[in-house]
């Protein structure tokens, strides 16, 4: 009879193999979504997740909707697809696009074909022997989309599962065998896990300051992204400097999904006006910090004079999104300093990264995450 492996996703029975498992689907899970016990005798394993946070991670290796839709545009050709379909079974070619597709094959898990033309149809599009290229029918290179798609017939709260049990208790492989991590190992060795998403900032602090946040924060994240070192090339590491390297990256045709990441301040906001001017790939993209609540009235010093005013747009790098508990001293918000030609910079500004790390170190637990949190929903969203 032999042995088997089982995905589910919500009430979908998608995929079983024989003596094995499919890498591109075990590689989303974390080894925290093991499940593994002896229950009434018998030992059953299975890797648990929600269909939220699968979708979730889905999107961050790069396998999005908008991915599929794309690869649907490049794959599909209506005359080669439906030409073994009966004449009076094929849809009507100005209907067939991405979108159709979607809710065809939803029609077919769900079984809802109401007549036998439409059940001819269904059988021919998703109950079929059919090439490398299509994954359950589907005109997409990859199984991790076509799982995406379908994660979009189920609630959030449904659960993903990938039911290993079979294949240990017929000895195909071993109690504590580590699935995630051979998934992973065996899809790297052939370049299909997934390409890091490559983050490019204004300069060497906001890099140490961001990576630090994924280590203590979002460390599930941290696995997708990969900082520009630019210590590596002894790069000095300015606004001027990230339009180089974005040029460079467009040039040497850098496939990496890449963020470039300007200050929220004069020069960041003139630096990014031209890099979207620029005629790069869509893999670059680029965003300047966002506005910050506290920039809207924050304390400024100009010829020793202290005003309030907004500093969005204006002076706003990446100290001002720490938190008061380390932007504050004595109670009162440390002033921005203007220099003579109109760009504002933070006062004790070494002394806040200072503070920033001691407390990362120490009672991480204290700092107030929220604003950075801003700046990571852009860097987890932007290619979604």
């Amino acid at each position: 009879m032999g042995a088997y492996s089982e995905f589910y996703i919500g009430k979908y029975n998608l995929f079983t193999s024989k003596y094995t498992y499919i890498d591109e689907l075990m590689s989303v899970f974390l080894d925290s979504n093991l499940c593994n016990d002896v229950h009434e005798e018998e030992y059953f394993c299975r890797f648990d997740m929600s269909v939220l946070n699968y979708k979730y991670r889905l999107d961050l290796m790069g396998y999005t909707l908008k991915r599929a839709k794309r690869e649907f545009s490049h794959f599909f050709d209506y005359d080669k697809y439906f030409e073994d379909l009966e004449e009076k079974y094929k849809p009507d070619i100005r209907k067939v696009d991405f979108d159709f597709f979607v809710s065809k094959l939803n029609e077919f898990l769900d079984n809802r074909e109401e007549n036998i033309g439409e059940s001819e149809l269904l059988k021919h599009m998703f109950d079929n022997d059919w090439p490398t290229n299509n994954i359950l029918g589907f005109p997409i290179s990859d199984i991790r989309l076509i799982v995406r798609i379908i994660a979009e017939f189920c609630d959030n709260e449904d659960i993903v599962t990938y039911d290993m049990t079979d294949l240990i208790n017929s000895g195909y492989f071993i109690e504590g065998f580590d699935f995630v991590k051979s998934a992973k190992n065996n899809l790297k060795t052939i370049g299909k896990l997934y390409d890091k998403i490559i983050i490019i900032t204004e300069g060497k602090a906001d890099i140490g300051i961001l990576r630090k946040a994924f280590e203590l924060k979002y460390q599930e994240e941290k696995e997708f992204f990969e900082f520009f070192d630019y210590s590596i090339q002894r790069l000095p590491g300015s606004t001027s400097e990230v339009l180089k390297l974005v040029k460079t990256f467009a040039t040497v045709g850098i496939k990496n999904r890449t963020i470039v990441l300007f200050d929220n301040d004069t020069a960041g906001r003139a630096e990014f006006e031209r890099f979207k001017s620029l005629n790069i790939p869509d893999n670059i993209r680029g965003t300047c910090y966002p506005n910050l609540e506290i920039g809207n009235s924050y304390p400024t010093i100009k010829e020793d004079i202290l005003h309030y005013e907004d500093i969005n747009g204006r002076a706003v790098s990446i100290e001002l999104f720490l938190g008061d508990s380390i932007l504050k001293r004595r109670g009162c918000h440390l002033p921005i300093e203007w220099k003579n030609n109109n760009q504002g910079v933070i006062c004790e500004k070494e002394s806040v990264k200072k503070q920033f790390y001691k407390m990362c170190k120490e009672n991480p637990e204290n700092i107030d995450w929220k604003d950075i949190d801003k700046i990571f929903q852009i860097l987890i969203n932007v290619f979604v």
